[in-house]
């Protein structure tokens, strides 16, 4: 058995748990919806208000809502010791050295690159796609130019570096462009209307 089969089986599990069970859909559901009520609440915003706010309240509520979601399975794995199970697993799930290090520094890349395109749909909310075409161009130079460069350097592991750089810049970019339309937004949104 390869290790996709193994991944796929353990979703596949995790899958079937959650439609028997529904527990964690629940928490989930209840928590988003308590948490809209909350902003609701907190802010009071007019209708012109809300739509500047409504995407920073579905992000926040989104995150917390998966934060609580993933806990939640953690705790059951805990529970039921599949995690032990899975050492005594025949397949070597954290694969190769090269891989572990891969996926690490394309999570810490990914976790760039959500925050550049939230500042990209931003930009896109309020008709300004120079500003997220300008970053997303940018990371994406620098992505191809050092990838290439460090795996044929380094080695093939070391196109993350490439990865990592891109979305760095472009996270950044894309931050200092968001801090210069904070400072006027008035004049954006009304010119984006």
């Amino acid at each position: 058995m390869g290790a996709l089969s193994a991944v796929r089986l353990l979703v596949w599990k995790d899958l079937l748990l959650e439609l028997r069970t529904k527990e964690i859909l629940t928490a989930m559901a209840v928590f988003a919806l308590l948490a809209a009520v909350v902003f609701n609440f907190a802010f009071s915003p007019s209708p012109a208000q809300a739509a500047a706010l409504l995407p920073g309240m579905l992000w926040v509520t989104l995150a917390f809502a998966a934060t609580l979601g993933l806990s939640r399975s953690f705790v059951l794995e805990r529970e039921q010791q599949c995690l032990e199970a899975l050492r005594l697993f025949d397949v070597y799930v954290t694969g190769n050295p090269e891989s572990w290090f891969v996926f690490n520094w394309a999570l810490v890349a990914y976790a760039f690159v959500a925050a550049g395109l939230l500042n990209a749909m931003i930009f896109f909310s309020l008709s300004r796609p120079e500003m997220a075409v300008r970053s997303i161009a940018l990371g994406l130079m620098l992505d191809f130019g050092v990838g290439f460069v460090s795996s044929r350097l380094l080695g093939y592991q070391w196109a993350v570096a490439g990865l990592v750089a891109g979305s760095v810049v472009f996270a950044v970019t894309g931050s200092i462009q968001m801090f210069q339309v904070m400072r006027r937004l008035d004049y954006y949104y009304y010119a984006s209307v």
